[in-house]
């Protein structure tokens, strides 16, 4: 997921403050936009376990928090509209040899 996170959009700019010794601290800060990481449950479950992994990470960029996984169950889906078009498709054939 730390190579897909590269792809993720973001705003990086730079937080200057300065301490009361006369220093001036620099910090990097990203602005985040949330991009949908899809697949099956396999890979959404591991794709949480990596982000879980990077909980205690400094910045969001290595929390991998622009990478918000989803279940996309397309297999589920293809087997229904299979059994569901199969069952539209028997019914028809019946209802044709009773009229």
């Amino acid at each position: 997921m730390t190579h897909l996170h590269q792809y993720v959009p973001s705003l990086t700019f730079e937080e200057r403050k300065t301490i009361s010794t006369g220093e001036m601290t620099v910090k990097e800060k990203a602005i985040l936009h949330s991009v949908l990481f899809g697949g099956d449950q396999l890979t959404v479950a591991r794709g949480r376990g990596a982000r879980k992994g990077k909980v205690n990470s400094q910045s969001d960029t290595k929390k991998l928090s622009g990478l918000i996984p989803v279940i996309e169950d397309w297999h589920a889906k293809a087997n229904f509209l299979s059994v569901s078009g199969n069952f539209f498709r028997f019914v028809f054939i019946n209802l044709s040899e009773w009229c």
